[in-house]
């Protein structure tokens, strides 16, 4: 049991890194308005203050004001960390998502 779990981390790791290279070498550019809009907003929550990471704004992405409330705050944070460890802002939000679809099927399987 436990060597399966290690294989399993082992796989979901290396994945992960094969995934993430791979956008870095062959950038993909967003065509839909919603990821460009996640992308945007967690760029620019990671060169804000912490404090202000519960409530992020929309920053006037898509003519919006305030703050966001289509998606609870957390989801942005892990592009933002990405972006702050010194990767490109839209290879963060690649990387992000493709830990949440890897971790997704984790659970699933």
């Amino acid at each position: 049991m436990i060597k399966d779990q290690a294989r399993l981390v082992i796989i979901f790791s290396l994945t992960y890194i094969f995934f993430c290279v791979i956008v870095t070498v062959f950038p993909y550019e967003y065509y839909d308005s919603d990821s460009s809009c996640y992308s945007s907003i967690s760029q620019k929550l990671a060169y804000q203050p912490l404090q202000k990471w519960c409530a992020p704004q929309w920053w006037g992405h898509g003519g919006n004001e305030g703050l966001f409330h289509d998606h609870p705050p957390g989801i942005l944070w892990l592009p933002a960390i990405l972006v702050r460890l010194g990767i490109k802002g839209s290879v963060a939000a690649l990387c992000a998502n493709f830990f949440y679809i890897l971790l997704s099927l984790y659970f699933i399987f």
